[in-house]
């Protein structure tokens, strides 16, 4: 797996740019969207009700296809990923690469998850983690 670098920049970023009285941020391992092409599980997705950012990965789990953020992350991955009471979560069908996996960074106050993402964006959006 190599989701180091992701991991390095989170920890460069919490100690950068966030007061050294907080926790330390902690990226979730990659959470699985599914053994169905198409459909995701219906539950728990990882932090369901905490602010935090979302890292949309590919199935090789080395190019980033997209970073968000979200008051509460698992209502706002339900917004991408809707729901069906039979089969699970449908994916929305817009990506040129399908995301396969997903990880998350959770975060203690809602303001936090704003600058965060942007400085995902900046740093993560379109990276390929070869080498990592």
């Amino acid at each position: 797996m190599r989701l180091a670098r992701i991991y390095d920049l989170v920890c460069r970023y919490h100690h950068t740019y966030r007061h050294p009285s907080r926790d330390e941020l902690c990226l979730s391992p990659p959470h699985r969207l599914g053994e169905i092409p198409g459909y995701y599980p219906v539950g728990s997705w990882p932090d369901y009700s905490r602010p935090g950012v979302y890292i949309m990965l590919d199935e090789s789990k080395r190019k980033v296809l997209y970073v968000g953020q979200a008051e509460k992350l698992g209502y706002r991955l339900s917004v991408w990923f809707r729901g069906s009471d039979s089969q699970g979560m449908r994916k929305i069908d817009r990506w040129e690469f399908k995301p396969a996996y997903i990880s998350v960074i959770s975060v203690q106050e809602v303001h936090e998850a704003a600058g965060l993402e942007k400085y995902g964006i900046y740093i993560l959006d379109s990276l390929t983690l070869e080498g990592a």
